[in-house]
């Protein structure tokens, strides 16, 4: 008798290789780039709605219409900035009402054909009326002009605040 020392092994069938579909890796490639610009689209969205409807919430105070056109009329603020005399957008400080009273630290960046200036309003409101301890300009040379109509007298030091520098 004969050994057979041969082994067998039985193989499974074998499925037919298909190649992925490029259908759907191009998809996902797609997917991805694009849900992360529409994160970034969303987020600079929402940012600069919030930066524009804060700007224009300055804007519409009463403070700031009130001081861009005393300086918008004022003979010195023109010849300072020259014609067209346009606010700047990138406006600096805060105002708070609340119940019919409130105070304002603001300052106002200005422009014109011959220079740049800056306008420093402070000042707090009872009832409807605002009572302002400074309302002035700046020029880039460093030359002030008081805006203040309602106000006879020099503004102190301590209404100017830290808004100039102590060294100049």
């Amino acid at each position: 008798m004969q050994q057979f020392n041969e082994r067998f092994e039985i193989e499974s069938p074998r499925r037919p290789v298909v190649a992925p579909s490029t259908k759907n890796r191009g998809c996902l490639w797609l997917m991805i780039p694009a849900g992360c610009l529409g994160v970034l689209l969303v987020c600079g969205g929402g940012l600069t709605a919030l930066i524009v409807g804060g700007m224009s919430l300055y804007k519409n105070s009463e403070p700031y219409q009130q001081a861009v056109q005393l300086a918008k009329n004022s003979p010195q603020v023109q010849q300072a900035l020259g014609e067209n005399i346009m606010p700047g957008w990138s406006i600096q400080g805060s105002i708070h009402i609340e119940n019919n009273n409130g105070q304002v630290d603001m300052t106002i960046p200005m422009s014109g054909s011959r220079g740049n200036g800056q306008i420093r309003i402070r000042g707090t409101k009872s009832g409807s009326d605002w009572d302002y301890d400074l309302i002035e300009f700046e020029d880039e040379q460093g030359n002030i002009i008081d805006l203040n109509q309602n106000s006879d007298h020099e503004p102190s030091d301590a209404a100017r605040g830290d808004w100039r520098d102590e060294d100049s």
